[in-house]
C-alpha cells in the first residue's frame, strides 16, 4: 500500500464515505474525506511512525504485502511437510494443530520450513 493510499484509507476512518460505489475491481470508491480527516489521518500516522521509529520507512510501503507472502509461504511449506511426513495437522490461520505425542516432529518441521522459506534461523515458535 503506498503512501498516499494508506493517508486515504485512514482519513476514510474519520470521514467514511456514506455508499461504497464503483466497480468491484477498482482500487477504492469515489469518495473525498473532508480535509479534517486527512489532517486527522496526518497526525495519527505521525504518532505511529514516532512511535514505531525501527519501522517507520515500513509504513505505507509494501512491506505488510511481503511480510503476509512470507507467511503463506511458510504455512505452505509446514503443510507439505507435514503431508510427507504423514504427520495429522490441522492449520488454523498462522498455527498448527497436531496430535499431543507429535508435537516435537511438528516443531522441528515448522522450524525448518521456516528456514527453507526465509533463510534464518531465528523463528519463535510458541507450544500450547
Amino acid at each position: 500500500m503506498t503512501t498516499n493510499i494508506a493517508r486515504w484509507a485512514i482519513a476514510c476512518l474519520f470521514d467514511p464515505p456514506l455508499k461504497w460505489e464503483g466497480r468491484p475491481r477498482t482500487v477504492r470508491p469515489k469518495h473525498t474525506p473532508a480535509k479534517e480527516a486527512f489532517a486527522k489521518a496526518d497526525r495519527l500516522i505521525t504518532m505511529i511512525k514516532s512511535r514505531h521509529k525501527t519501522i517507520e520507512d515500513d509504513f505505507g510501503s509494501d512491506r505488510g504485502v511481503h511480510l503476509q507472502l512470507d507467511d503463506s509461504r511458510i504455512m505452505g511449506e509446514i503443510q507439505r511437510r507435514l503431508m510427507r511426513s504423514d504427520l495429522p495437522a490441522v492449520c488454523l490461520h498462522d498455527a498448527i494443530a497436531v496430535p499431543e505425542n507429535e508435537v516435537r516432529a511438528a516443531h522441528e518441521i515448522m522450524a525448518a520450513s521456516f528456514y527453507a522459506v526465509v533463510g534464518s534461523s531465528h523463528c519463535s515458535i510458541t507450544i500450547n
